[in-house]
């Protein structure tokens, strides 16, 4: 019996993995969010949401939607330098698809103002913020895609550091240069600032971070559903065979 546990705890496992894309895809969905969260608090000024929803699906059925003035959505903790990702070398890769809705409004920026990608990182008890946006990048808001279109936002983008100029472009490898081999990083975050109104929505998905890419979806597509009824088969199989063999 112990075998047959672990093995077809195996199977379900697989069953997971091969459900993804692929096997650096997780699959986030709202009643399994693999490690994100919408902190308490962090989405403000009373109409600030961030959920996962089927109104803008991207690579499934779903992604994230941040709607209204100041939205949060974290993978890891903003704030307790105990929570630990990975080393920040390890997390130069990141970059994200977002979206801004046909009919959203924002009442203090440029109309193309996009969600902020942004990561926390730790060297020592020094806390550093890295923050990409649209209106630092090559071309500003005017290399953006038109509203109600998405744009994929790779790995080669630039940051800047909180407490340093905005104008202060580097990518994270650049930036991974300025800190120790310790450095590490406490959290990975999508948002958008405060002033922004509650007219404003906009949608992100495909985020990747340490070499993992994580795919919002509303509920699991019906590829994942097969292949875990395919495990569970499977383990039932192994179950029925192990039967025969002890009678």
């Amino acid at each position: 019996m112990r075998t047959f546990v672990g093995g077809a705890a195996a199977l379900i496992a697989a069953a997971f993995v091969a459900s993804a894309a692929s096997a650096s895809t997780v699959v986030v969905t709202p009643s399994n969010m693999m490690g994100w969260s919408n902190p308490p608090g962090e989405n403000g000024n009373g109409t600030g949401s961030a959920t996962i929803t089927t109104d803008s699906a991207r690579s499934g059925n779903g992604s994230l939607e941040l709607h209204g003035d100041r939205t949060r959505f974290v993978l890891g903790d903003l704030y307790s330098s105990a929570s630990n990702l990975g080393a920040f070398s390890d997390f130069t890769d990141l970059a994200f698809e977002y979206q801004i809705d046909a009919a959203s409004t924002n009442a203090c920026c440029d109309p193309m103002y996009s969600p902020a990608l942004r990561m926390v990182v730790w060297d020592g008890n020094t806390k550093y913020d890295f923050v990409w946006e649209q209106a630092y990048q090559a071309g500003g808001y005017g290399a953006a895609q038109p509203k109600g279109s998405w744009n994929t936002i790779g790995s080669g983008g630039t940051f800047f550091r909180n407490g340093t100029s905005e104008l202060d472009q580097r990518t994270l490898t650049s930036w991974a240069g300025t800190l120790s081999q310790n450095a590490y990083v406490g959290a990975v975050y999508i948002g958008v600032g405060s002033g922004i109104g509650a007219g404003y929505t906009a949608y992100a998905d495909n985020v990747t971070a340490g070499g993992t890419t994580y795919n919002f979806e509303a509920v699991p597509e019906p590829a994942t559903w097969a292949m875990m009824i395919m495990g569970f088969g499977a383990a039932g199989s192994v179950l029925r065979r192990r039967k025969a063999v002890a009678a």
